[in-house]
């Protein structure tokens, strides 16, 4: 059965994984700033590793909605970018303009690749026996253009972050970073370089 198979079990944990993380670390300090953030980016991690999973049914692909992964996934970008811009702090330091940007730059890739998905990814060939194959269309640059420029930034903020806290903080920061260029790594190889560059699906590897 489809829902014991690895593409659909590993992503299912890793979003079950970052939902727990997200809402305990929110209990520690719900008045914090910097928790609700994190708690928004695990929740988007959730759902993109949800609908990467959905997407690997026969189901989702004969019903054309192998894009809502992709959707999911855009809500990363600006939950991650925030997270880091305002950490370690508790009270709300990021700008009211600074966050209409940061989601107004997400909504305009999004809106666009919800209404005309083909101009970026025109369709997947999906075989158990085999790598699936992607197709993508013009604007597929845009998507790898999207995510590198908001987890660029986000690398910035955590570096800076770096240099400016001490004692306990910057080992936690330390830790962070570590993890962020993982994490991101990860999913820009699996879900942006190999699809967009190759043709080649591995989006499961990405949660």
């Amino acid at each position: 059965m489809f829902f014991f198979e690895i593409q659909f079990i590993a992503p299912f944990f890793a979003g079950v994984f970052s939902l727990a993380v997200g809402f305990f670390t929110f209990f520690q300090n719900r008045k914090s700033a910097t928790h609700r953030y994190f708690l928004m980016t695990t929740v988007a991690v959730a759902a993109w590793s949800f609908m990467v999973g959905v997407f690997h049914h026969p189901w989702s692909t004969a019903n054309s909605l192998w894009n809502l992964h992709w959707l999911a996934g855009f809500f990363l970008a600006p939950t991650v970018l925030l997270t880091l811009i305002n950490f370690p702090e508790s009270r709300l330091v990021v700008p009211k303009l600074i966050r209409i940007a940061i989601w107004g730059g997400m909504i305009a890739l999004a809106l666009p690749f919800a209404l005309w998905p083909q101009l970026f990814i025109q369709y997947y060939v999906l075989d158990p026996q085999e790598i699936p194959k992607v197709t993508v269309g013009p604007l597929s640059l845009l998507l790898e253009f999207y995510f590198a420029v908001y987890f660029l930034l986000a690398l910035l903020f955590f570096v800076k972050t770096l240099a400016q806290t001490s004692g306990l903080i910057h080992a936690q920061v330390i830790g962070g970073l570590l993890g962020f260029i993982v994490g991101t790594t990860g999913g820009f190889v699996t879900n942006l370089i190999l699809p967009i560059h190759f043709g080649v699906e591995l989006i499961w590897l990405g949660p």
